[in-house]
């Protein structure tokens, strides 16, 4: 329920009543006028999704009763489906919602791997790079230059995690049932599309991050290696992003 017309507050509300009335494992996307930034006002369309086809309309009331409760009594419109639904209102809230969640996915995507590229340009610019393990050890000892190491770290691990989203967000948008698909069969229908990522390298990339994580600072030989290896992954990263463009 990313980049939509509401605020904070309610689409705190809207989830929690959601998993309230509903349980944990509740779906719930935002479609219609306010999942269009552009526009103005309007109602609030919300599409919930469950396991199984609900038994009653008890759980439509008591969502509905609870969350005006909440927001003032805004128009809200409802609609409550089981997962398996084809309907044609089924797929197109899913699909509005899986769109602006891509474009939230791809913004951060971009971000990360524009933050990468600026600390490895830091690094060149203090005459550090490609690293060693002495270089390393000069830069444990400077608290400034330590962080932007630690700007790596965290921004390939951020960047790591988030183009799963991205590309799990792509390929439904695709077309491919991908929601409850492991990583490996998300990869797997990947393949066809010519993005140019498959498992072996997705795991490749996962690991890479693994390494940074779990590294201790006295394996400074190690921790050069990796990220002299996930300054060369940039190029590669940079070009799997505009590939997934849609």
């Amino acid at each position: 329920m990313e980049k939509v017309r509401l605020t904070e507050k309610e689409l705190t509300a809207i989830k929690s009543v959601a998993r309230q009335v509903f349980g944990e494992g509740v779906s719930v996307w935002i479609f219609g006028s306010r999942a269009n930034l552009s526009s103005k006002g309007g109602d609030i369309d919300i599409y919930i999704e469950l396991e199984e086809k609900p038994k009653d309309i008890d759980g439509y009331i008591k969502f509905l009763s609870r969350l005006k409760l909440l927001m003032e009594d805004q128009k809200i419109d409802l609609i409550v489906k089981e997962k398996e639904c084809k309907e044609p209102i089924c797929l197109e809230a899913k699909e509005k919602g899986v769109k602006r969640r891509y474009e939230k996915y791809y913004t951060e995507a971009q971000k990360h791997l524009d933050r990468l590229k600026f600390a490895f340009q830091a690094l060149k610019d203090n005459g550090l790079f490609p690293l060693d393990s002495v270089k390393v050890e000069r830069i444990l000892q400077d608290y400034s230059l330590t962080a932007i190491l630690d700007q790596i770290v965290y921004r390939y691990s951020k960047l790591q995690d988030i183009l799963a989203k991205l590309i799990r967000s792509y390929l439904y948008l695709k077309g491919e049932n991908v929601e409850n698909l492991t990583m490996v069969d998300v990869f797997n229908s990947a393949e066809k599309f010519g993005i140019g990522i498959n498992k072996e390298k997705w795991f490749e990339l996962r690991e890479l991050r693994n390494l940074l994580v779990h590294e201790y600072e006295d394996e400074k030989e190690k921790i050069a290696q990796t990220l002299n290896r996930i300054y060369q992954e940039l190029d590669y990263l940079e070009n799997l992003l505009k590939k997934l463009v849609i």
